[in-house]
């Protein structure tokens, strides 16, 4: 295939877009080809629903490059087993750790794990903490090594500080099941000295703390403080309260990737290992770390305000006078407690719920717009690009 005269360029991302973090390399990854003044074309290849024959069309596609997770890539090879296959360059994402018996890895782009686990351990410590513990992985068994890692960086950042770490451990791998390790973990919620800070590995792992923190009849943020990782919102806004977490910088994880890609066109496969990392992108603190008494009593309840009615146009005045409070009281609060302002909340809001409409609905720019309290499009437009990067029409795409 030609394009003015120049040969497109293949690229596979091997991988399925189910999960924000996959999303949000692909959005990055397609951000950089954007950019390289290069003619790239991208097929996305979802191993896990995939059949071999679909697998085989992909190799017989040749690309230059492969973009994938370390465990799609397993499934990838796994469905075709004992078939000879080319070369291809890849680049491995969102990976915390060396993979077992694979000696040709040489392009890897990692999450700072140390900079998650520093981000998570600094907020609960802000709040005053000094009881701690981190919460394994506890459904999907291929994710066992990622949390390990997670749990041991958070563990030592404690140290640093002088604090201990309690660890619970999934035993469903050992013969156990679901039921009986949501017990399990109530009982030993129950038996941490209150008030505790609790990381959890991932938004999907902090929503069955919440089931056992019911279950045991704990309060949420009052006896248990809980950092999830990812900023899933679909998890986190629909938790109550809602759920804080820490936000990787997934795209700049796929840029590093398409950089990697292009550095190495026509060049031969490095022979040392070549590795990029990327790091947490914001720290968005909701109800479930906030302080219940005090300057946190009033952050808490604005957020709540924020969350349910930022995009009916609400603004800074009307949040203070629901409060009933004075608009500079609820600003030196506001950055007391999260450090930011309250125009800045109320825009990532909006920001978030203008995200989730291009994704999930077919509603045009304008409709967007009015839908989510922006007082025009244009405004929203300018806004969204400073932010994230690209255009709306740009995200609605990837």
């Amino acid at each position: 295939m030609k394009q003015q005269g120049k040969e497109l360029l293949h690229v596979g991302f091997v991988n399925s877009l189910e999960n924000k973090s996959v999303r949000g390399t692909y959005s990055g990854l397609l951000r950089f080809l954007a950019t390289s003044n290069a003619p790239w074309e991208v097929r996305v290849f979802n191993p896990y629903a995939a059949t071999t024959d679909e697998l085989l069309r992909f190799m017989d596609w040749s690309p230059v490059g492969i973009a994938t997770g370390p465990d799609a890539m397993s499934m990838f090879l796994h469905k075709l087993a004992g078939r000879r296959l080319r070369r291809h360059t890849r680049v491995y994402m969102n990976r915390e750790s060396s993979p077992r018996g694979r000696r040709t890895v040489t392009l890897d782009v990692r999450m700072d794990i140390n900079g998650i686990a520093e981000a998570a351990a600094s907020l609960l410590m802000k709040r005053g903490l000094v009881n701690f513990a981190y919460v394994d992985e506890l459904e999907r068994p291929n994710e066992t090594m990622r949390s390990k890692a997670r749990g041991d960086a958070f563990a030592r950042v404690l140290a640093r500080n002088n604090f201990e770490c309690a660890r619970f451990y999934n035993n469903t791998g050992e013969g156990g099941n679901w039921a009986d390790e949501l017990s399990r973990l109530a009982d030993w919620l129950t038996e941490l000295p209150k008030p505790c800070g609790i990381m959890a590995y991932a938004d999907t792992c902090a929503r069955w703390i919440y089931d056992a923190c019911h279950i045991a009849r704990l309060r949420i943020p009052d006896q248990i403080r809980i950092v999830g990782v990812d900023n899933d919102t679909s998890i986190c806004e629909n938790l109550s309260p809602s759920l804080t977490s820490i936000e990787p910088d997934f795209e700049l994880c796929g840029y590093l990737a398409g950089q990697l890609l292009f550095d190495q066109l026509g060049k031969s496969p490095s022979a040392k290992p070549i590795c990029m990392t990327y790091g947490v992108k914001s720290v968005v603190e909701r109800a479930s770390t906030q302080d219940v008494k005090g300057s946190g009593r009033i952050v808490t309840a604005a957020c709540e305000i924020i969350r349910l009615h930022a995009n009916e146009g609400i603004d800074v005045a009307e949040v203070a006078k629901r409060l009933k409070v004075s608009r500079r009281l609820l600003e030196l609060r506001f950055r007391d407690v999260l450090g930011i302002g309250v125009a800045e909340e109320l825009r990532r809001v909006r920001l978030e719920n203008v995200c989730r409409q291009l994704r999930n609905t077919g509603l045009s720019i304008k409709e967007i717009s009015a839908k989510s309290g922006f007082a025009s499009s244009s405004h929203l437009n300018t806004l969204f690009r400073n932010t994230y990067g690209m255009t709306m029409r740009d995200y609605r795409n990837t």
